[in-house]
């Protein structure tokens, strides 16, 4: 039997949206956190990460993850295989330190047309790339509608994924 989250989905499944932003007048207001992500290892989808955050604005202390993660699945090209870990916020200092694919970003959270979405302002080699992700059940993510402020959804293209921006940043893209 698999555990389940409080929302009934599988304990181990994530279903998101992700679209590009072009309309940043979103952000207007929202308080953000400081995210750095070290990509252990990223092979064909699968991917290890440490994760800090950070939301001084907040006055909160760091929290830091360790996660798997699965390539998209073939029948739902909107869920992934997502577990993590807490560990020590120290700890994961050292290792993002220490590691040399590194994506750094600020989160918003941001409501909009009746959702919460996240939306990642990238910073360092990825500066310039803004991406709203919306997380939810199967069935509400599967009928969403691309929302006012994005310009394209970005789903399904894999070089849109953290773990391929660590390893490929946004500044070295010839055609974006």
């Amino acid at each position: 039997m698999s555990s389940m989250t409080s929302d009934s989905l599988p304990a181990h499944e994530e279903h998101e949206r992700r679209f590009l932003v072009d309309d940043l007048t979103i952000l207007e207001g929202a308080t953000h956190q400081e995210i750095k992500q070290a990509y252990l290892w990223a092979e064909d989808g699968y991917a290890v990460r440490v994760r800090l955050t950070h939301s001084s604005d907040l006055g909160e202390e760091p929290h830091a993850y360790l996660t798997l993660k699965g390539p998209r699945d073939n029948h739902n090209p909107y869920m992934r295989y997502e577990v993590e870990q807490v560990i020590d916020p120290a700890h994961a200092e050292e290792i993002i330190q220490r590691a040399e694919h590194v994506v750094t970003k600020r989160r918003y959270a941001v409501i909009a047309e009746g959702k919460t979405f996240d939306v990642d302002v990238f910073t360092g080699r990825n500066e310039g790339l803004v991406i709203a992700e919306f997380e939810g059940s199967p069935k509400t993510v599967g009928q969403m509608n691309r929302p006012w402020f994005t310009s394209k959804e970005v789903t399904q293209e894999t070089r849109y994924s953290n773990d391929r921006l660590a390893f490929r940043p946004f500044e070295t893209w010839e055609e974006r």
